[in-house]
């Protein structure tokens, strides 16, 4: 197997001959909509690229929160969007653009007594005014409820009447005549008129669950989660089943399904002459409705369409350009495509990234590189899966197959990899340079991206880090140096606590929660495993969970055990501290921490209790950093320059101070503005609640930013973390899975680490 072989994207046309005839059956020549990939060479057979693809510009919009975008039939653009006010609710407006989305100028605003009220979602029709839907809270002891409204042009804005015969819409879109068709909860969706609310038809949705609905001139089409079932609108009649359409949905598994209440991952718009377009994160697509070719016309690997987290709103075309309307963060942008004759077709150069798992933070990043260097792709290919039952021993001597044979990956995100023999071996190259360019840009924690310094050179750096921390009692937390007094003071009952020291899971996956603060510890010099060690690290973490058990409610016991099934040997990303554990009751808390947010929570607790604190966990190791995105060059990569390019990129203010939860940022200038987002001691955005053990009474816990000592505190914990965490995904999947046969009292913590040590003396000989 290669393991960067292209993925197939739907229907694959493979000549240029081929090309072409599926261009002119869409009507897309000469039209630049369509690129023909003839291949290297010129008329002449001169070795000339091929030029030519859309490329994507971020635009500049008023400051408001975009619900959709349109094109009005004098060709302007206009977009509804909610202005951003400190002080309240803002105005519903309606924004048009004579110039391509270069400048705006508000039309229209709906009126005042629409501010206060929460829409959804909007849906621009084709004269430039639309429908919304309004979610409305709950009176007491009642379900939530939905408005409908419909507004024209000049914003006038009336209710659309509730009809008994339709589920709650959830998002509407209008036909070419203007018919306004809502989606419903279920399976169906609806005509409705707007001055009466009456259903005018029903049309049912395919198979399991309707996700989303679309309109391709009088085509309505109802998005499944395995296929597009299509009508037409306005005699309610099904249309036949278009099979190539659904086959570039669906073959390559892409999940369509809901990002937040008023985005998905598609959207769909069309052209007067039958043309249907839609974008997802693979892309933008064209395609007549029953015709038998689906053209890529933007490559979402290559725009900030594939970007984590990105979640579609509503797309427009106007002439050859696109303008996708999509929510990012906390706000929302315009992105518009072109096509650019001068623009390589397939870049000149390309980098390939591999990693074990996928990394949101390295996507992200790869988006945005791209994006600022046209001439570069980077190709990210992940080795697991996780449906294809393949362990992660399997994907990497696959990987070293490859790398032995001379191709391989020209990036490592080494998390999970035996990066100390990848070092040994000379797989990595020395990327010391790097290093020294990116103390001087961006001033890291020096222990991080030194971590793999020897003899002189650097061969891995973290872009991200967890901290192991443990909080509660200030004066528990001060007693806790290391994995065996850990043990001693949870296994105490300190304090006489009735229902435990440490909640529950801390206890029942006592081996899971310290595996990172332990790992380390367990290698020796030469690369072998230390057997004391490790059985210390059973006996104790056994301690823990024995102590606590008898206090444990025995379907928190059933809970656990189903987790740790599902979960398998693998180390699970959710090990946050919850601060809340100590308004019910226990003493303690550990886990790791990569958020400002879930620091501010242990503060928040504080607030209210007093006498809470935290400090970096120890266990057989202290001080301990776990290490996140690891980006290793390969010696044999095929154009190293590239490579070092995207990685001191990654080092930047730019990538760094992107956040996925994947961990803090290595650049103190980004760790210190996330650190520093609100003043100390601010009200945050979040609250969360939990319940009085005693009285069952709700408790709600607003989120406080960390008091200026607090801030101190973090910052000197961290800058005091120096060893980074072992997280050879082999060891770990080889450790925990019989940990948890130790806990659970299927083995001994000695029959446990003798299996461990036949596992990994079989891996470490086959390295």
């Amino acid at each position: 197997m290669n393991f960067f072989s292209e993925k197939r994207r739907g229907i694959i046309v493979k000549s240029a001959a081929a090309v072409l005839s599926a261009c002119m059956c869409l009507g897309l020549v000469p039209s630049p909509l369509c690129t023909v990939y003839a291949g290297e060479g010129d008329e002449n057979g001169a070795g000339t690229s091929a030029m030519g693809r859309y490329v994507e510009q971020e635009l500049e919009t008023p400051d408001v929160w975009i619900y959709d975008i349109a094109v009005l039939p004098d060709g302007k653009l206009r977009l509804i969007g909610q202005a951003k006010s400190e002080g309240g609710s803002g105005s519903y407006e309606l924004w048009d653009s004579a110039d391509g989305g270069e400048s705006w100028e508000k039309a229209a605003a709906l009126p005042k007594e629409m501010n206060d009220k929460y829409f959804l979602n909007f849906k621009l029709d084709q004269d430039g005014g639309g429908a919304g839907v309004v979610f409305c809270s709950p009176e007491d002891g009642q379900d939530f409820a939905h408005e409908y409204y419909s507004f024209d042009a000049e914003g006038t804005t009336v209710q659309i009447p509730e009809s008994a015969d339709i589920d709650e819409i959830q998002m509407f879109c209008f036909g070419s005549q203007g018919e306004l068709i809502g989606q419903g909860l279920g399976n169906s969706a609806f005509r409705i008129s707007r001055e009466s609310g009456e259903v005018e038809q029903t049309f049912a949705g395919p198979g399991g669950h309707t996700i989303t609905i679309g309109v391709c001139g009088q085509e309505l089409l109802m998005l499944g989660n395995s296929e597009v079932q299509r009508y037409d609108i306005a005699t309610g009649e099904p249309l036949p089943y278009d099979e190539s359409l659904n086959v570039q949905l669906f073959e390559s598994g892409m999940d369509y399904s809901l990002t937040t209440a008023s985005s998905v991952h598609i959207v769909f718009d069309y052209t007067d002459d039958g043309r249907m377009y839609y974008t997802s994160a693979e892309g933008i697509f064209a395609h007549v409705q029953g015709g038998t070719v689906v053209e890529q016309l933007v490559n979402g690997g290559m725009c900030s369409l594939s970007e984590p987290g990105t979640g579609l709103i509503g797309m427009a075309v106007s002439g050859n350009d696109f303008y996708v309307v999509c929510q990012k963060g906390e706000g929302t942008k315009l992105l518009k495509y072109r096509y650019s004759p001068d623009t390589p077709t397939v870049p000149e150069k390309e980098v390939r990234v591999y990693s074990l798992e996928e990394n949101e933070e390295i996507r992200q990043a790869i988006v945005m590189y791209q994006n600022a260097h046209p001439d570069t792709q980077i190709t990210y290919e992940t080795g697991l899966s996780g449906g294809d039952g393949m362990t992660a021993a399997d994907a990497l001597r696959m990987l070293n197959t490859d790398i032995m044979a001379g191709g391989g990956p020209d990036i490592l995100v080494l998390d999970g990899m035996p990066a100390d023999s990848y070092i040994e071996k000379g797989v990595l190259a020395d990327i010391s340079g790097i290093r020294d360019t990116v103390q001087e840009a961006a001033d890291p924690f020096k222990a991080m991206v030194s971590a793999w310094e020897k003899d002189g050179a650097v061969y891995a750096m973290p872009i991200r880090f967890k901290m192991p921390i443990l909080a509660g009692d200030s004066e528990l937390v001060g007693q806790a140096g290391d994995l065996v007094q850990l043990a001693d003071l949870i296994a105490s009952g300190a304090d006489g606590a009735a229902n435990g020291v440490i909640h529950p899971f801390n206890a029942l996956l006592s081996d899971v929660y310290l595996y990172h603060v332990c790992a380390g510890a367990w290698r020796n010099e030469d690369g072998t495993i230390n057997e004391e060690k490790l059985l210390e690290y059973m006996v104790q973490t056994k301690k823990i969970r024995d102590s606590q058990i008898s206090l444990i409610d025995e379907q928190i016991v059933g809970i656990s055990e189903e987790l740790a099934a599902e979960q398998g040997s693998r180390m699970p990303d959710n090990l946050g501290v919850e601060g809340l554990d100590f308004l019910q009751g226990f003493k303690l808390s550990y886990g790791e921490t990569g958020s400002i947010h879930e620091v501010n929570w242990i503060s928040s607790v504080n607030r209210l209790m007093g006498n809470i604190t935290f400090a970096p966990l120890s266990g057989q190791q202290s001080n301990v950093f776990v290490p996140c995105g690891i980006l290793g060059i390969s010696s044999m990569a095929a154009d190293l320059e590239s490579a070092r390019s995207f990685v001191e990129f990654l080092f930047t203010d730019e990538a760094q101070t992107q956040f996925l939860g994947g961990g803090f940022p290595v650049s103190r200038s980004a760790f210190s503005a996330m650190l520093h987002k609100k003043e100390p001691g601010a009200l945050g955005d979040l609250s969360t609640g939990t319940e009085d053990p005693e009285t069952g009474e709700r408790i709600i816990v607003d989120e406080y930013w960390m008091t200026q000592e607090e801030m101190d505190q973090l910052k000197k914990a961290v800058e005091n973390l120096d060893t980074a965490a072992d997280t050879d995904t082999v060891l770990m999947d080889a450790v925990l899975s019989q940990s948890g046969k130790c806990l659970n009292g299927e083995c001994s913590p000695e029959e446990a680490v003798s299996a461990v040590m036949q596992t990994m003396n079989l891996y470490l000989a086959e390295q």
